[in-house]
This record gives C-alpha cells, sequence and structure tokens, in this order.
C-alpha cells in the first residue's frame, strides 16, 4: 500500500477523536484547577449524597434521605426524589464516585465526567452536521473554558446542564445520514427515547417539546420514503412513542408514590395538588413583561457566568467583554441565519438550534419567577452549536470569499475562546482569594471534615438548610444524621454514652445552643465556629458530650438508668 495514502487514511479515520482528546485535555485541565473550591453547596450533590448509603454498607443509622414517599427500596436505593427530575446523576454517579471515592475531590471528578459527557456528544453532533472539523474543534475548546459551562459543574447547575448530553444525542440521531426505512423507524424512536431520558434528568428540558416535535415532523424526507403525510405521521408517532419510553421511569416512581400515599389515582391527584400549591410552581404576580425581562435576565447571567458567580461569592461582578461574548453568541447565530435564509442556504438543523432557546424560553414564562438562571444552563451549548452551524452553512461562492469567511470563523472563535480564558482566570483568582462565600464557602469542606474524622460518631441535628447534604456524602455516610431535632431521642443517646451534636447555619450568639441544652436538660454544648476567609461565620457545630451526666435526666425508667446506685 501507498504509505502516503495510508497515511492519509490513518489521518482521516483518527484525526476526529484526536480533537476530542485535545478538547477534553483542555477541559479536564481546566476543571481540575483550585479543586477544593468553592465549598461544597447542598443542592450541588443532591441527589449524589444518596450513593453514600449504597457504597458504605456500614454506614450509620439515622442517615438523611430526602425521597418521595414509596421511592426508596430496601431504604438504598432510590426511584425518585422529586417529582421534576429522575435519578440519572446518581446511578450515573454510582460508579463513579466507588472510583473516585466520597470526598470534595470525588465530587468534583465525577461532575467532570458529566461535563466531558456533554462535550463529546456537542462534538459528535456538529461532525455529524458535516460541520469542518477545524470548526469543530475550536467550539469544543471554547465552551470547555467558559466559565459558565466549568462552574455550572461545582454549583446546581450540574442537574441542570447534564441532561443536554442526552438532548444533543436526539438531535444527532435524526440528523444522521438517512438508511434504510425500517433503520430510520428504529433510529426515531431512539431520537424520542434519549429526549425522554433529557426531560427524565429535569424537567425543564421539556420546554423544548414543541421545537423538536415540530422539526420531527416537518423535516425533509429522504428519497424513496413513503408518501409525504403518512411518512410524517409516523415519524412523530415513532418520535413520541419513545419520548414515553424515555420518561418511563417518572411513570414508575408516581406508581409508588400513589401505592404509598393510597386512595389510587384520586390520592395521588390529590398528593400532587398538595405539593405543587406547596413549591408554588405557578403562583407568581409578575406580570408577561415582567416575565420576559426576568427571563432575558436568567439568560444573560448564563452566559456572563453571572449567576454562578454570584452563588459563589454573593455579588456580581460584570465584566468588560460581557456584552461582546452575547453578541457573538447570542445576536450574531440569529443574524446569520436569517442571512441563510434569504440565501437559502439554511438546512433545518441550524433553524432547530435557533427554535430549541425560543421553544424554551417561551414556555418558561409560564413559571414565572419560580425559575433561576441555573434552569436555562442548556442555552450556553445550544447557542455554539448554533453558530458553528450557522458559519458551516453560510457558503459563499468563490473560493477567496470562503477563504475569508473561514477566517472570520476562526477569528470569532478565537476571539470567544479568548474571553473564556480571561473571564475563568478571573473566577479562580476570587476563588482563590476568597475561599467562597457562605454556604459555598470551603467552611463546609472543613465541617464534614471535622466530623468524619470524630472518633465517636455523634447523632448530629441539621436543623437548618443548607448542611446535612454534602456532610452526608464527604462523610460516607459514617455520621448518624436528622433533620429535626427530637429533645427526647437526643436525651436517650446521651444517657446511652453517646454524644450529640447540632449543626447549624450563621452566628448563633449561644441562644439556640442554650434553649436545645435546657430542652436536653444537658450541661452546654462545645461549639466550633466555621468562618468564610473574610472572618464571617458560616456555621456552628455544637456537641453535647455524654461523658458530662446528669444524675437527676438520666435515672428512671424512661431511660431504664439509676445513675445513683
Amino acid at each position: 500500500m501507498d504509505p502516503a495514502l495510508s497515511a492519509r487514511r490513518w489521518t482521516t479515520g483518527h484525526s476526529f477523536p484526536l480533537a476530542v482528546v485535545g478538547v477534553l485535555v483542555v477541559y479536564a485541565l481546566v476543571a481540575t484547577q483550585q479543586i477544593m473550591l468553592p465549598g461544597v453547596y447542598m443542592d450541588a450533590v443532591n441527589p449524589d449524597y444518596l450513593v453514600a448509603k449504597v457504597l458504605n454498607r456500614a454506614h450509620a443509622e439515622p442517615l438523611i434521605a430526602w425521597v418521595l414517599p414509596g421511592n426508596y427500596v430496601a431504604e438504598r436505593f432510590p426511584i425518585l426524589v422529586s417529582l421534576y427530575h429522575g435519578m440519572q446523576q446518581f446511578w450515573l454517579a454510582l460508579p463513579l464516585y466507588a472510583v473516585f471515592g466520597m470526598s470534595v475531590v470525588g465530587v468534583r471528578l465525577t461532575h467532570m465526567v458529566f461535563a466531558m459527557g456533554v462535550l463529546v456528544c456537542m462534538l459528535a453532533l456538529l461532525r455529524c452536521a458535516r460541520v469542518p472539523l477545524w470548526m469543530t474543534a475550536l467550539c469544543g475548546l471554547a465552551l470547555a473554558v467558559d466559565p459558565a459551562f466549568i462552574f455550572a459543574f461545582r454549583t446546581q447547575g450540574y442537574i441542570t446542564m447534564s441532561p443536554v448530553a442526552w438532548l444533543l444525542v436526539s438531535i444527532a440521531l435524526l440528523a444522521a445520514p438517512d438508511t434504510a426505512e425500517a433503520w430510520r423507524s428504529r433510529r426515531w424512536m431512539a431520537s424520542g427515547v434519549c429526549f425522554g431520558f433529557a426531560v427524565l434528568g429535569y424537567f425543564v428540558y421539556a420546554f423544548y417539546l414543541p421545537a423538536m416535535l415540530l422539526w420531527v415532523v416537518l423535516r425533509p424526507q429522504p428519497q424513496g420514503a413513503r408518501p409525504a403525510r403518512r411518512a410524517r405521521v409516523s415519524t412523530a408517532l415513532a418520535w413520541l412513542c419513545g419520548v414515553g419510553v424515555g420518561c418511563a421511569y417518572y411513570v414508575l416512581g408516581y406508581a409508588l408514590v400513589a401505592r404509598k400515599v393510597g386512595g389510587g389515582l384520586s390520592g395521588f391527584l390529590a398528593y400532587l395538588h398538595e405539593s405543587s400549591t406547596r413549591l408554588g410552581v405557578f403562583s407568581t404576580t409578575l406580570s408577561f413583561g415582567e416575565r420576559v425581562r426576568a427571563a432575558a435576565s436568567f439568560v444573560e447571567s448564563v452566559f456572563t457566568n453571572g449567576w454562578q458567580h454570584l452563588l459563589m461569592f454573593g455579588a456580581p461582578e460584570p465584566a468588560a467583554f460581557d456584552a461582546l461574548k452575547m453578541a457573538l453568541l447570542i445576536a450574531l447565530p440569529v443574524l446569520m441565519v436569517a442571512y441563510a435564509e434569504l440565501r437559502r442556504q439554511s438546512t433545518p438543523l441550524l433553524r432547530l438550534a435557533i427554535a430549541l432557546p425560543v421553544s424554551f424560553f417561551f414556555i418558561s414564562l409560564l413559571f414565572g419567577s419560580r425559575l433561576g438562571g441555573h434552569h436555562y444552563v442548556s442555552f450556553l451549548p445550544l447557542s455554539y452549536i448554533a453558530l458553528a452551524l450557522a458559519f458551516a452553512a453560510v457558503r459563499p461562492g468563490l473560493p477567496v470569499f470562503r477563504a475569508v469567511a473561514s477566517g472570520v470563523a476562526l477569528l470569532l472563535f478565537a476571539a470567544i475562546a479568548a474571553i473564556n480564558v480571561r473571564a475563568t482566570q478571573r473566577e479562580f483568582a476570587t476563588l482563590e482569594r476568597t475561599r467562597g462565600v457562605g454556604l459555598y464557602s470551603d467552611a463546609v469542606n472543613r465541617l464534614a471534615a471535622d466530623v468524619a474524622g470524630l472518633p465517636a460518631k455523634p447523632l448530629i441535628y441539621f436543623p437548618d438548610w443548607g448542611l446535612s447534604l454534602p456532610v452526608i456524602l464527604l462523610s460516607g455516610g459514617t455520621v448518624p444524621a436528622a433533620t429535626i431535632v427530637d429533645a427526647d431521642e437526643a436525651r436517650r443517646r446521651l444517657c446511652g454514652g453517646r454524644d450529640v451534636a447540632i449543626a447549624i447555619v450563621g452566628d448563633d450568639r449561644s441562644e439556640r445552643f442554650a434553649s436545645w441544652a435546657r430542652d436536653f436538660d444537658w450541661g452546654t454544648p462545645r461549639v466550633t465556629t466555621y468562618t468564610q476567609r473574610d472572618g464571617a461565620v458560616v456555621a456552628q457545630l455544637g456537641i453535647f458530650p455524654a461523658a458530662e451526666r446528669k444524675a437527676r435526666t438520666c435515672s428512671g425508667p424512661a431511660f431504664g438508668l439509676d445513675l445513683q446506685r
């Protein structure tokens, strides 16, 4: 064989995998910087924390587990923890935590794998759409160094960003070159299943349904297919059946809830109504204009990383190139699509890339202020995809103009990457300086480490929101934990020779601990205060030592003890 021909074949066959590896290596180098920071926030490990009961067979009891009624199989395996998202993160994270360990580093590496899945799916979709390899790689590199993408996986954004991988696979299956009709039907259904998995990951992906269904119905039919109307109906039905299969896990969880609460369907509907009323899903007093402005501000906070920055550092900090970045990622793709439509160079996939965020945005208005910036994070990879597809679609006629267009695309993606690198450096510098604030500070990590290191594990009550789940995961489920302070149970444990602790958020100034000491009829606890770097109090841990027994408290039949003997 001609060595030159062999070399060309090797390059062609291996260039895309090499590009993927390159993007992942760059992402890994950035994502592992300051890996211990910020502190592990509560919703940044929900539902991950439930792996503690599975991976640690000698786990402590009791252990907090927020699971829907009837959805905790053998008190170890959760089916649904919420009515609006499944347990993908739990099941996918389970083997990863087994490898990486239940620690801050384990959390970061596990979520890094989720992010890599999104990057791989994005690159595969672009190649499936025949976007040039160099542009595909540049697009992936620009997203890999985007602080909004990086820090989404260090906040609660991980649970809303991860399912975008399923959405991209769903699109890629429909965008792939057509083959035999029998295989096409299976591919359409597989695409629906993947979309259902995205909705299972988090309910907001259902906001993309109108755009996806419209695209499925209206996409051009291949040559040799059945009559157009019949083919479109068949396509839509196959795809919707797939969506139903992908969402079937919800049905299982809801059925377990109905079985537990009793009353059949009416009992479940009553439970659903009570839960939605308590959450205030649609309870908003905002006008239509106010809803639009609120949603637009959330979208802006995603592209500028303002949402993540506010969470980690407690205050917004606009950057110089935020407006330019939004213009390149939001306005430019829309303008290029309009230009491509005028020149009849647009593609169905390019139209879909623009239609998806529009569909999501308008449906999100129904929820008013009940959503937050993290619900819109999937817009970010979609915008990169739209820009790459737009450049690939707009094809100038003369070769010299094609070269100029390629140069412009190269320059703009490089500019976006440069803006992202600068913004990411700023975030890491702020992390190093502050180490995070509030429940995003490393004070939470230190509290969990201290609890895990206690030689005699006390029962710890977590009456305040924000501390329990990180401590359970980072301590590997070795420490008993409950949310409601039970004075009788605390006295029984203390009188039985076991310490009891209470972890609270903020500076107590001793009032709350003194109140609990009176409720327990016990001595003053040993209080450790955990502060962020600037000295502000984040949390306090008060340990009531069992050694300080009171004869009066622990005597009598209620405790089976008589310390006077």
